[in-house]
């Protein structure tokens, strides 16, 4: 990367947009959850219905 002599705003916001789309996307995970589709909701399904002695 070459090195500016002065960093703004844009010049910030311009290198960090793949990071605030990571973040974005782990709030909306952390909110919306998996869905029914996920790999745990199908596992709670198969093993809804059977019984586990201990």
């Amino acid at each position: 990367m070459a090195k500016l002599s002065r960093y703004d705003f844009w010049s910030m916001a311009h290198e960090a947009r793949n990071d605030f789309c990571m973040l974005l996307g782990a709030i909306y995970w952390l909110i919306e959850g998996a869905g029914q589709w996920s790999l745990d909701a199908q596992l709670a399904r198969r093993f809804a219905n059977r019984r586990f002695h201990f």
